[in-house]
């Protein structure tokens, strides 16, 4: 008896025992954690601090980077107009002013003037008015470019403005100053950029004088930062001089008292790259450390919800540790083929072949048969990229993939996120024609940042849906769009640099690398006709009356053609020939159209002579244009011949 009772007891003690080391145990791991816990939260809130301060940092960097690139867009357009400008002879000439004028509130232009020898100004229209005492040509002149500082309007006092000049330059002589003129009171306006979401101000100071150029914390009060006397800061900063630091270019942030409400207000400097200016932006401290503070009352509470669920979230991570970490690896996976795509995307708008690396690698993702981006271009023209393309390519659709896209993209610049239909029932009643073979359509617009301009759409066809893929197609949309954005800005350098000077048609160098897009054209089911034309009397007019004559003979001829035939496919081939490749399922025949072209230039006793042939009737693209230039010369030998001239 006295053997069992101890060995109940050494039993009883052994359970005690082993209670209590696990009742220590799992005080200890508690106290471990809450240790953890709380350093991990000390080390996040100070990480959370220092990030509040770079946040800051960077936002006023892009904040300068905006300013200037809206700047030096300006200065870009002004050299630009300047070189336009030295092209005439006669700055007055109503022609320039009618081409100036169109740049009117252009950017942040207000409005565009010339300032000529003698202190006289040319202004809107031409007109002119002496400006002497006011603005002197030779001083801004020895300037060359630049842009002035802070000053008053020369006909309104208590309007203050900037002037950009750009020396227009003939013959190695300045002949006058183009002069784009920017409002200052709405300067914050057209520049709209706002810090931390206009939650934020910010001022523009002038470096050389502390006048405002900019100051959206007291709209319509511009002053000069030097008058507005010191200002108390945080017991920290009291050493130092935020005015003086400011005019000396530094780059650094201050703390200030505010004087109605007496909370802190953070206040970071740097310079601009434009002239000897200053950026400041000052943030209300719960605006600067929202996150921080939110970050901390959540980790704070995360402390405590640990201590109480400690037990249940023993038993909850051993039932779904499997399941967690099955949706990481998944998530992981998913991360990895959208940094691999953007990746793709950064510079595909100069190496086109990575737009389809990049889409197939998204439907192998998301397992979508076809999928295609659909790009609204510049000219008017649609680009299509798709994994049945291994690059760039304009692509002309049937009736029905038409009407398709017109359908959605009409519902994506209406405001609408997303197209959805699934089966061919649901197709038929949302759209009004159906491509072969299309059964599924999720689609999504792709549109420009900031603006949020329609640019095109990203669309998948014929895949089975589930959750993900919509989440997945919005996550790479700003990619996309990015990719879309630069395309078009570089095709729209290409196009500029695709215009002859002179007419404004195509040139040359486009004409010939437009040729293989107009073969597949031509093979299409679609007529295409080739229009050859040749100035009859160049030659004499700029023998006889000038060049300026022959000049304004091509131009008038180019504007009747661009009139008279509505076609994307307008050159000029050489000095006074012009090809035109245009459609022959219009209501107007091209017969009609030239005809109608050769009455409107004798008119001003212009003439053509032009031979229409019928791609329908050859083999080739080169056959064609080579039947319509006989039939051209043909014609050109019937005009001389009937005047007893020599070709």
């Amino acid at each position: 008896m006295r053997y069992g009772s101890e060995q109940h007891q050494d039993r009883k003690g052994r359970a005690v025992f082993l209670k209590v080391r696990s009742l220590t145990v799992t005080a200890i791991m508690v106290g471990l954690i809450l240790m953890a816990s709380s350093a991990v939260t000390w080390h996040i809130n100070t990480l959370e601090r220092q990030s509040c301060f770079d946040f800051l940092e960077e936002e006023i960097g892009a904040l300068s980077s905006r300013i200037e690139n809206r700047f030096h867009r300006d200065h870009e357009l002004l050299r630009s107009l300047a070189l336009l400008c030295a092209r005439y002879a006669d700055i007055r000439e109503p022609e320039l002013w009618e081409e100036l004028s169109s740049f009117k509130d252009s950017g942040l232009l207000s409005s565009v003037e010339i300032l000529l020898p003698g202190d006289r100004l040319l202004t809107a229209g031409g007109r002119e008015s002496d400006v002497s005492g006011k603005l002197s040509f030779a001083r801004e002149a020895a300037l060359g470019e630049h842009l002035s500082s802070r000053e008053n309007g020369l006909f309104t006092q208590d309007t203050y403005v900037l002037r950009h000049y750009l020396p227009v330059v003939r013959d190695g002589r300045i002949v006058a100053l183009l002069m784009g003129v920017i409002l200052v009171d709405e300067l914050s306006r057209k520049l709209g950029v706002s810090p931390y979401g206009g939650r934020g101000e910010y001022f523009v100071v002038d470096g050389d004088n502390g006048d405002f150029i900019v100051d959206t914390w007291h709209p319509g009060r511009l002053g000069n930062m030097l008058s507005l006397g010191h200002r108390e800061t945080a017991p920290e900063f009291q050493d130092r001089n935020m005015q003086q630091e400011i005019m000396a270019g530094k780059r650094d942030y201050i703390v200030i008292v505010s004087r109605t409400t007496g909370e802190y207000g953070y206040m970071y400097y740097a310079p601009l790259k434009i002239k000897n200016w200053r950026l400041v932006v000052a943030v209300p401290e719960d605006v600067v450390f929202e996150n921080y503070d939110n970050i901390k009352a959540h980790l704070r509470g995360l402390c405590i919800f640990e201590l109480v669920c400690f037990g249940l979230y023993l038993t909850w991570m051993a039932r779904t540790v499997r399941t967690v970490t099955a949706e990481k690896q998944r998530r992981l996976d998913m991360f990895v083929h959208l940094n691999e795509m953007e990746q793709l995307l950064f510079n595909a708008h100069v190496h086109t072949e990575n737009v389809s690396r990049a889409l197939l690698k998204l439907a192998c993702l998301i397992k979508a048969p076809k999928i295609a981006l659909w790009l609204c271009a510049v000219d008017g023209r649609l680009r299509r990229f798709s994994l049945d393309e291994g690059k760039y390519a304009d692509v002309y659709l049937t009736r029905e993939e038409a009407l398709f896209f017109a359908a959605v993209a009409q519902r994506f610049t209406q405001g609408q996120e997303e197209f959805s239909a699934n089966g061919l029932r649901e197709l038929h009643e949302r759209l009004p024609e159906v491509p072969e073979g299309l059964y599924s359509v999720l689609a999504v617009p792709v549109r420009e940042p900031g603006t949020g301009a329609f640019l095109g759409m990203l669309s998948l066809c014929n895949l089975k849906r589930d959750g993900t893929q919509r989440a997945f197609l919005r996550a790479l949309t700003f990619s996309f769009a990015l990719f879309c954005s630069n395309f078009r800005n570089r095709e729209l350098l290409r196009e500029e640099g695709d215009r002859d000077g002179l007419t404004g048609l195509y040139n040359r160098s486009r004409y010939e690398r437009d040729l293989p897009q107009i073969e597949r054209q031509r093979q299409s089911r679609e007529s295409l006709y080739c229009v050859y034309i040749d100035v009859n009397g160049l030659r004499e007019m700029n023998n006889g009356r000038g060049h300026e004559a022959g000049d304004s003979m091509l131009r008038t001829v180019a504007s009747e053609i661009a009139a008279h035939f509505d076609s994307p496919y307008l050159y000029r081939t050489g000095g006074d020939e012009f090809v035109i490749f245009v459609k022959g399922n219009d209501s107007v025949s091209p017969e009609s159209k030239a005809a109608a072209l050769v009455l409107a230039l004798e008119v001003h006793d212009y003439h053509i002579a032009l031979g229409i042939a019928d791609g329908r009737d050859f083999s080739s693209l080169s056959a064609l244009i080579r039947a319509a230039e006989e039939k051209m010369y043909a014609s050109k030998q019937r005009f001389y011949g009937s005047r007893q001239l020599r070709v």
